[in-house]
């Protein structure tokens, strides 16, 4: 029992240095357990931080990439007008060019008329003395000169052919006042060379028959001459007694068709300048080698109404090229603050997703530092419940080698109370046989 009891006590010494190891390791192990704890906290909240930057900047990633394609929808939209700005201006300017071409053309063309106008060009020689006598410091009896009939009438460009197929010769008549002139050229000394034809101004007009009126009604009928004639009031009566008798008519089967219904008094014309006299002959092509006379002028005042209308559509179109020019110099520029903006979102945009990225890597990051932390906690943890479960194991163990000790030291005292008995029982049968023997 000594034995037991001593390997009891023994044991209970191991158990108790096995305990208190256990307890260290236990200790240190909720120790590192806190710290775990505490890492997956810091983790956890770092994570959360991380999760909230990484929202908010996902949400400026949108935002931008929002208005980074408002903006590039907005930069389209002004490049579309740029395009559209510039087509205008330079279609302005091709018209304007244009406009300025034409202007050439016909500046040439009214300098050749007027040239060949102010030369007489394809007049008599004799008509051509007779105004320049008139025209001179002392005209004498060609004062009375009025000029070529041609040169007195204001006819429309699209009626001048028909016009001047009807006068024929009359063209570059010379009108005059009065019979002074006529008067002078009685000498023949003073009759200029070449032929010259003299209408009075002062001659009576044709009296107009009224059964004229009827050759209106009849639908190859234009219209009567000298109605396509302009003039100075004072001439009126000349053009009505020179034209008045003569019809303009679309084709020629109208005027031979009119000429034998019409008097012997009446002459046609048609359209292209082909001639039906009163008395039935038909005269085709220019008259004389004038022929152009009242063309020339008419196709000069049409030059010089056209170029005052062109003038001001030059003005007009300088105008707006200019103001197309200035819309599209503020388009491009609207249009380069647009770019500008749209280049600057772009930064922004791409430092953003930067931002995000590198968010997102950090997260990711914190995430392992996380999944770590947890790993590592679940280990002290699990060591934690080993020492624990040891510790829980090994008092047990003393419990039971205490009450193994109680009971070898309550054994120990029944044996130690057995053997002092038996001691007193020696003892006392020893004084017997002492006893005995005395």
């Amino acid at each position: 029992l000594v034995r037991q009891q001593s390997a009891c006590t023994k044991r209970q010494g191991e158990l108790a240095n096995e305990l208190s190891l256990l307890r260290t390791q236990l200790e240190d192990a909720q120790q590192q357990a806190q710290r775990r704890t505490a890492e997956v906290g810091e983790h956890e909240q770092a994570i959360e931080q991380q999760r909230e930057k990484l929202t908010a900047a996902q949400s400026q990633v949108r935002t931008l990439q929002s208005s980074l394609n408002q903006q590039q929808r907005q930069v389209h939209h002004a490049q579309e007008d740029v395009a559209r700005a510039q087509r205008t201006l330079q279609r302005r300017r091709d018209q304007l060019a244009e406009s300025q071409a034409q202007r050439v053309r016909l500046t040439e063309r009214e300098a050749l008329l007027t040239e060949l106008l102010q030369s007489h060009d394809g007049v008599h020689a004799g008509v051509q003395e007779v105004l320049a006598r008139s025209r001179s410091a002392n005209p004498g009896p060609f004062k009375a000169v009025c000029g070529i009939l041609a040169e007195l009438l204001d006819v429309h460009v699209e009626s001048a052919k028909v016009v001047e197929a009807a006068l024929g010769e009359l063209a570059q008549a010379v009108v005059v006042r009065g019979t002074e002139l006529q008067t002078h050229w009685r000498d023949r000394e003073n009759r200029p060379p070449g032929r010259v034809t003299l209408l009075q101004l002062e001659d009576a007009p044709l009296a107009i028959e009224p059964g004229w009126s009827a050759l209106e009604q009849h639908p190859g009928v234009v219209g009567r001459a000298d109605r396509f004639v302009r003039c100075e009031m004072n001439y009126t009566p000349l053009v009505r007694r020179v034209l008045s008798d003569t019809w303009i008519v679309r084709t020629l089967a109208d005027a031979e068709e009119l000429a034998e219904l019409s008097a012997d008094s009446v002459r046609f014309v048609t359209l292209d300048g082909a001639v039906v006299e009163a008395d039935g002959r038909l005269i085709s092509g220019a008259a004389t080698e004038s022929a152009g006379l009242i063309v020339r002028r008419s196709e000069l005042q049409d030059v010089r109404k056209r170029l005052k209308a062109l003038d001001q559509e030059i003005l007009q179109q300088r105008n707006q090229a200019a103001q197309s020019e200035r819309e599209a110099a503020d388009l491009a520029e609207q249009l380069q603050t647009l770019t500008a903006l749209q280049n600057e979102l772009e930064r922004d945009l791409t430092l953003q997703q930067s931002a995000e990225s590198a968010i997102e890597q950090d997260l990711q990051r914190q995430e392992q530092l996380l999944q770590s932390a947890r790993n590592d906690l679940a280990i002290v943890e699990g060591n934690q419940t080993a020492a624990a479960e040891k510790i829980t194991a090994i008092e047990q163990q003393q419990a039971n080698l205490d009450r193994e000790f109680a009971e070898v030291h309550r054994q120990l005292g029944v044996a130690s109370t057995s053997v002092r008995q038996l001691k007193a029982q020696q003892k006392a049968h020893d004084l017997q046989i002492v006893s005995a023997k005395v």
